[in-house]
C-alpha cells in the first residue's frame, strides 16, 4: 500500500500519459474484462499479480478512455459503450 497520496496520483498521471499514446485496438476495450479474462486464463498468478501497479495502469487506461471516447469502455450484452464509430465491436 502507498502512504503518500500525492505519489499515488503522480503514478496514475504517468500511467494516463502512457495510455493516451495507445492505439484504438488496445485502448478501446473493456479493461476490467481484460483483467478478469487474463486471470481466468492463468496469464497472471492469482491473487499475487493483482497488485498496485496493475491497478495504477488500469486507472490510467480508464482515464485515457474517458478523455478519448467520452466514457470508460464497457462490454455489455447490447454492445460496447461508449459507441465509437469506425471501430468494429
Amino acid at each position: 500500500m502507498m502512504n503518500n497520496p500525492l505519489e499515488l496520483l503522480i503514478e496514475i498521471f504517468d500511467a494516463y500519459k502512457q495510455a493516451r499514446q495507445y492505439e484504438d485496438e488496445y485502448l478501446y476495450e473493456d479493461r476490467m474484462k481484460w483483467l478478469r479474462d487474463r486471470f481466468d486464463e492463468d496469464h497472471f498468478d492469482f491473487p499475487d499479480d493483482y497488485d498496485l501497479s496493475s491497478s495504477i495502469e488500469s486507472i490510467g487506461i480508464l482515464l485515457a478512455q474517458t478523455e478519448k471516447y467520452g466514457g470508460i469502455v464497457l462490454e455489455t450484452n447490447k454492445g460496447i459503450l461508449p459507441s465509437h464509430s469506425g471501430l468494429m465491436d
